[in-house]
């Protein structure tokens, strides 16, 4: 037996009436080390019998003034006692209770080091160390995970059956701890147990066996944890055994039955169908039939659906919508007719669940598209259709009264985001933006019953194409994809002001970036042939004396054509072939000179 583990700050019975030190207080340090003295020379001589009373006394240290001392050297001892090892791991277990955070962290440490010894005490440490899971101290916590992690790595089966039985016997908070704790090991441990398939089965086998026996008790946060594990195994990636993945849908099939049998109309009841939904989604992805699932839950939806908190039951349903497109053809009539009374019981009840009957039509009309004459039949729509036009009426008329409420909540809302916009409130304007989130959902939602329920009308099943309000809106649903690249954008190029009709990149440069710079480009091209005479304008910067590189009235002889003006900016492009010197300096005092070094260039102005 692991043993029972008192809450934090509850003292014991047996604890209060022992004495709080057994030894002289002066001398109690001092005890101490003589006492860790005499069992260290016992051991180091291979005397460990003669240190025995020894350790007694070191073990009863843990209640005295120096139990900081005691935490991380028990441990270190333990395992050449075996005779006193139930002492030994109470001692740490009360030294788990104190009242220093620092002494705590120290006893959890030391049952990691009392495994290094004794490995044959992995399941019942394990067990102890499960139970201190819900510690709400976050540095404690970090130390324990960190010492039951190398722990479990250790021996993932036995580790992972002391976790298993508190999961299934434990508190909530415990079982929700415990599976968390299991989900975050399996994940560190993957390597482990990646090539290991026997491993993986019999965790699986485990996993359903805890299923088997508490499923109705399980919080759905522990039900994800344990199906996410499962559904991370490569036995149950790689679809090469049938059979366990038959064993995964009796026992989900099994689970289901037995929290119907207990059910009751809360939100915790409600959780684990989704668990068992989301499940069984995967299952039927593999090609697994898994209607049964489906038909069970929505009768019980529909038997319930007037005490089911509202957002419960619309969870629930949005979850059952993801088997609308694998359900077999034989188990078609049996969805359908589910589905139906689902929305009838719904559409009936004094307050509409509008999220709720848009996943219900979605059901229909996706499940019935193979089988219209079904649809049509159960909803009453080959004969009289009188009780069917009742239910859309009712219906309809409560979606045009949350639509224009919708509506109009959406244009006070627009409004006050340009207030708080304008004051610059972040705060406020985020809390806005949440609820025009909302209002549009609404809105959404209230399309796609309208549209559902008109298209059943006309006796058209299957043909509405929507997306559903609580899965993300698609922008550009409905319309063809474009090519891949067509009017992305590319890479910039670079500052456009220094880019020219000559030396634009266009595939380096976005479409916006190209139209800018063609027209820099342009007005550079205007610009010049407005302020150039006697030819294109050159490429040298020159000024002044001989520096500059244009030709006609500058102070500079150029190897290019240049500017007329006098000492501006020339520049002209050499002819093509021809290497020249530059020019000499020459005074400017000669016009002969000038007129010379123009001809040279060939031409003037």
């Amino acid at each position: 037996d692991c043993g029972g583990f008192p809450k934090k700050g509850v003292a014991q019975t047996e604890t209060a009436a022992q004495p709080a030190c057994k030894f002289d207080p002066t001398m109690t340090t001092e005890a101490f080390y003589r006492t860790y003295s005499q069992i260290n020379s016992a051991i180091a001589e291979e005397k460990s019998d003669e240190g025995k009373a020894a350790f007694e006394e070191l073990i009863a240290f843990s209640k005295t003034e120096v139990k900081n001392l005691v935490a991380p050297v028990i441990p270190k001892f333990a395992h050449h006692y075996p005779s006193m090892l139930d002492k030994a791991i109470d001692a740490l277990l009360d030294l788990c209770e104190d009242d220093s955070s620092s002494i705590r962290m120290d006893a959890i440490r030391g049952f990691g080091v009392l495994i290094e010894h004794l490995p044959d005490c992995i399941s019942r440490v394990s067990s102890l160390l499960t139970q201190l899971l819900v510690l709400e101290d976050e540095s404690e916590l970090q130390i324990l995970k960190q010492t039951f992690g190398q722990i479990f790595a250790k021996d993932i089966k036995q580790a992972s059956q002391a976790v298993f039985h508190h999961i299934k016997t434990g508190a909530d908070v415990l079982k929700e701890k415990a599976s968390e704790f299991y989900f975050e090991q399996m994940k560190q441990n993957k390597r482990q147990m990646e090539d290991n398939y026997e491993l993986q089965q019999y965790m699986t086998e485990m996993i359903l066996s805890v299923l088997s026996e508490s499923a109705p008790t399980l919080p759905s946060r522990t039900l994800s944890s344990l199906f996410r594990v499962i559904a991370n195994f490569h036995v149950f990636k790689d679809n090469k055994h049938p059979s366990l993945l038959n064993s995964i849908k009796e026992t989900l099939e099994s689970a289901v039955t037995d929290t119907t049998a207990a059910f009751e109309p809360t939100e915790a009841f409600a959780a684990r169908y989704g668990e068992f939904l989301n499940m069984g989604a995967v299952l039927a992805l593999k090609k697994v039939d898994t209607p049964q699932l489906v038909t069970q839950i929505l009768g019980k939806m529909t038997e319930s659906a007037a005490q089911i908190p509202s957002d419960s039951l619309t969870s629930v349903l949005q979850k059952a919508t993801k088997y609308a497109n694998f359900v077999p053809e034989a188990q078609v009539p049996s969805v359908v007719k589910s589905t139906y009374e689902t929305l009838a019981a719904i559409g009936a009840m004094d307050n509409k669940n509008l999220p709720a009957i848009e996943c219900c039509l979605y059901l229909l009309h996706k499940v019935g598209k193979a089988q219209q004459e079904t649809v049509l039949e159960t909803a009453g729509l080959s004969g009289d259709a009188a009780a069917f036009t009742t239910l859309k009426d009712a219906i309809i008329r409560e979606e045009k009264l949350q639509a224009v409420s919708a509506k109009e909540e959406l244009k006070e809302i627009s409004k006050s985001i340009k207030l708080a916009i304008a004051a610059k409130d972040t705060e406020k304007k985020s809390t806005l933006r949440s609820q025009e989130m909302k209002n549009k959902v609404i809105l959404r939602c209230c399309a796609n019953v309208d549209s559902m329920m008109s298209s059943l009308k006309a006796k058209t099943v299957g043909a509405v194409k929507l997306n559903l309000s609580f899965l993300k809106a698609r922008k550009n649903a409905g319309k063809k994809p474009e090519a891949k690249g067509a009017g992305a954008k590319r890479k910039r190029s670079g500052s456009t002001t220094e880019t020219t009709q000559s030396n634009i990149n266009k595939l380096d440069m976005s479409l916006e970036d190209i139209r800018k710079a063609e027209v820099a480009s342009k007005k550079k091209e205007t610009k010049k042939n407005t302020t150039q005479k006697g030819g294109p304008r050159g490429r040298g910067r020159g000024r002044g004396r001989g520096r500059g590189r244009g030709r006609g009235r500058g102070r500079g002889a150029s190897r290019g054509a240049g500017s007329k003006a006098k000492g501006g900016r020339g520049g002209g492009a050499k002819k093509r072939g021809q290497s020249q010197p530059p020019a000499k300096r020459r005074r400017s005092g000669s016009n002969a000179d000038q007129k010379q070094a123009n001809g040279k260039k060939g031409g003037g102005d």
